[in-house]
């Protein structure tokens, strides 16, 4: 990042950070940032930050007047001068949290993987912070051991299967596809595909 030109200095009475998975900061040193006033900016600072959902509840204005990031999740090279980290270059975002799963269920009807009417979204790391599925399942084996996630580190995970007892319950008999879409802020970032059969109400999962 090459500009240089301060967009936004520390606000020095400010002691609460609206991170997604950091609010009300106490630590010491830590210095509080307002959201941009330019809308984009400001909505990609809110998706980065995992909290979307302001994006619908305030306006920019409100942002900026009333929200806070702290420094920590700044990457020093966001910092106008990294000694001091006083002042967010025009351009800066924060570290982006949100890696995003977004699940489509599939019924195969009509010799063809049809919608189901089960669609819904969720955080990867408060995914596995609350089991959903199962997912903590997949530390057993492999070399992923929780969020936050590595930026250019290889993950992989072996033997996962989902948990039955974590999964919707009455769904009808048939076979179904389960896409799951991962997100990095507003960008598809891969595709993960899984079958199963359900039979007499029960779950067999397909390797």
């Amino acid at each position: 990042m090459s500009e240089k030109k301060s967009g936004n200095s520390m606000v020095r009475s400010y002691q609460n950070c609206n991170h997604a998975f950091y609010s009300n900061s106490t630590q010491e040193n830590l210095k509080f940032f307002k959201f941009a006033e330019d809308p984009e900016m400001c909505k990609r600072s809110l998706y980065a930050c995992g909290r979307k959902d302001l994006s619908f509840k305030k306006s920019t204005s409100a942002l900026y007047n009333t929200h806070r990031l702290c420094s920590k999740h700044f990457k020093v090279e966001m910092f106008v001068n990294p000694d001091v980290m006083d002042s967010l270059l025009t351009l800066a975002v924060p570290e982006s949290y949100q890696k995003n799963i977004i699940t489509q269920v599939y019924m195969f009807l009509s010799n063809e993987y049809r919608y189901f009417p089960i669609r819904y979204e969720i955080n990867l790391c408060k995914a596995f912070e609350v089991n959903y599925a199962g997912m903590r399942n997949g530390l057993k084996c492999g070399n992923f051991a929780g969020c936050p996630l590595q930026t250019g580190k290889i993950y992989h995970v072996c033997n996962w299967m989902p948990d039955e007892n974590k999964l919707p319950p009455a769904i009808p008999t048939g076979k179904y596809k389960i896409r799951m879409t991962l997100m990095y802020e507003l960008e598809e970032a891969g595709i993960i595909d899984c079958y199963a059969d359900i039979v007499n109400s029960m779950y067999i999962f397909k390797k």
